[in-house]
């Protein structure tokens, strides 16, 4: 998602694990069907935030950029976007994905994730962004429910989530919040 132009670089924001699964140069492709060439600017850290900004030149196209909120309770509709492919097709599909807020954790596991959500996600929308019903980002998606392995639910802090946050953790999507970027900033 991009959130921020500044003159003719535009900024997107992604998970960091979407970037260590590919090497620079990192490609960029815009709604109208354009590639860009985009790199990591220097000085940006996020922690162990599972977040990665890329910025990518465009002089002659104007694209929109995302609106920010960062207010959330659990019960809230959220909406959840990106695309995927099928058995490792080249052809990517766009999903947009409808759900609540069911979970917001007080303290952020492993890479922040902080907000579960009912939404399914497909593997290859992480990166996508997290909606709130006024189209404004919450949080970026990255994680999937229903892992293929039940690994522990582990906090940024390094303590394990008990047994039945652990069965509620395992059955949600979650994303960073939007605020970890805002924070950080």
């Amino acid at each position: 998602m991009i959130l921020r132009k500044q003159d003719s670089i535009y900024t997107v924001l992604t998970n960091a694990h979407v970037l260590r699964a590919d090497d620079a140069p990192y490609r960029i492709q815009t709604p109208d069907g354009q590639t860009y060439t985009a790199s990591l600017p220097k000085n940006t850290k996020f922690g162990k935030n599972d977040l990665a900004i890329l910025q990518f030149r465009s002089p002659q196209k104007n694209y929109t950029v995302a609106s920010i909120a960062s207010k959330l309770i659990v019960g809230d509709e959220v909406f959840a976007s990106g695309f995927y492919s099928q058995n490792d097709e080249e052809k990517h599909q766009f999903s947009f994905t409808t759900g609540k807020v069911s979970l917001l954790l007080p303290k952020a596991l492993e890479g922040g994730y902080q907000i579960g959500y009912s939404n399914d996600i497909q593997k290859g929308m992480s990166g996508g962004p997290l909606l709130n019903c006024r189209g404004e980002v919450v949080g970026v998606n990255g994680m999937q429910a229903n892992p293929l392995w039940d690994a522990p639910s582990i906090f940024v802090d390094g303590s394990e989530a008990d047994k039945g946050l652990h069965e509620q953790i395992n059955r949600l999507s979650w994303a960073v919040p939007i605020d970890k970027l805002i924070n950080l900033k």
